[in-house]
């Protein structure tokens, strides 16, 4: 194992692949009009999410989506990044709040270990939109010991069909 800490840059490079959950969700089991009929249990189905990371001043793509069992599922689609899982619940009014986790392995060019990763956030929503700030924090695999945090925000619009 590598020794020498990991570097600012490098982290936040390697951060940006995992925080493609962060920081929102994807295949649903809900169906898409559950989220446009019932707006009282949360953010129901499948949502197109806008995410930046001012840390690596990164915008990236994906889809996420919100499961009637509080299953929370997100991948960035540009750039392609890794499966987040996780929780969710609603809260109050039309808030919700979520814990995901993903993994990347070791980089052998950058010599950076293994690192878990967990992204954290509480937003609002309408029958069409979503929004939240996140917080993502990266622990090494080996040890478990934080290695790195960051934070950023997310946007989405629900996908109709």
């Amino acid at each position: 194992m590598n020794e020498e800490p990991v570097g600012r840059r490098q982290a936040l490079q390697r951060a940006g692949l995992i925080a493609g959950g962060t920081l929102l969700v994807s295949n649903a089991v809900a169906s898409p009009a559950s989220a446009a009929d019932d707006l009282g249990v949360g953010p129901l189905g499948a949502w197109l999410i806008e995410r930046v990371d001012p840390a690596l001043n990164q915008t990236h793509i994906g889809v996420g989506s919100f499961s009637v069992g509080g299953t929370i599922h997100y991948e960035d689609t540009f750039p392609a990044g890794p499966v987040w899982i996780g929780a969710w619940t609603a809260g109050p009014g039309r808030t919700y709040r979520f814990e995901m986790w993903t993994a990347l392995p070791p980089d052998p060019v950058s010599g950076l270990p293994a690192v878990r990763a967990r992204a954290t956030a509480s937003g609002t929503f309408t029958r069409r939109t979503l929004a939240n700030p996140y917080v993502v924090t990266l622990f090494d695999a080996a040890s478990g010991a934080e290695v790195f945090r960051f934070e950023g925000s997310a946007k989405g619009t629900h996908i109709e069909l």
